[in-house]
């Protein structure tokens, strides 16, 4: 019994056995996950920092050494190693961890309501944000594109708005000209008033 307890068997029934109670809403099971990963994440976190993300960083070193790794990119060169665990454990603790960003969103978006003070949203970063909810739900990193590319996006995205804004005001000027040309002086035409600021 102590063994099981030190090993959180009971609560991986829990997650293995579900829900048995019907009409239960998706709130309901959501807060009940969220209190199940509230429970186990300490232990799994500190299971990952101190045994597994050491073995294997340990493995893929001997593995680099020894020459029976892929070599790396020239971008990758130097850069220090991430592990990703895509475990049904690892999922569902990020899946605990996306509940929190849309509640914090969720709960930012009401106060300010609530307060009259829509620049208080402004305290987060939303490209982070967003950044941190699509990596909890599990897209995969190569549908996202990275900083550089977002600003490459934006900087074309603002080019073409300075261009039609270019267009528009040339279409402007073009048509002043020729109501110009065509203008006779003495019938109320846009000639005759600047004729008259001329004149003083």
């Amino acid at each position: 019994m102590a063994i099981d307890e030190a090993f959180y068997v009971d609560l991986f029934r829990q997650f293995s056995r579900g829900e048995s109670k019907t009409h239960v809403s998706v709130e309901e099971i959501r807060e009940k996950s969220s209190e199940r990963m509230a429970m186990v994440a300490p232990a799994l976190g500190q299971l990952d920092f101190d045994q597994n993300s050491k073995l294997i960083e340990n493995a893929m070193f001997i593995l680099e050494a020894q020459g029976r790794m892929p070599k790396r990119p020239r971008e990758l060169e130097g850069e220090q190693n991430t592990i990703e665990y895509i475990s049904i454990l690892a999922q569902a603790a990020k899946a605990s961890l996306m509940n929190s960003v849309e509640r914090g969103a969720n709960f930012l978006t009401s106060f300010a309501q609530s307060v009259g003070k829509p620049e208080i949203i402004s305290i987060i970063d939303e490209e982070k944000y967003a950044r941190k909810y699509l990596e909890y739900v599990g897209v995969d990193p190569e549908l996202i594109r990275d900083e550089d590319e977002v600003d490459a996006v934006r900087q074309g995205i603002l080019q073409d708005k300075q261009m039609q804004k270019n267009l528009a005001v040339d279409a402007q000027a073009a048509a002043t000209a020729r109501d110009l040309s065509q203008a006779q002086p003495g019938q109320g035409s846009l000639l005759d008033t600047w004729m008259d600021a001329a004149n003083g």
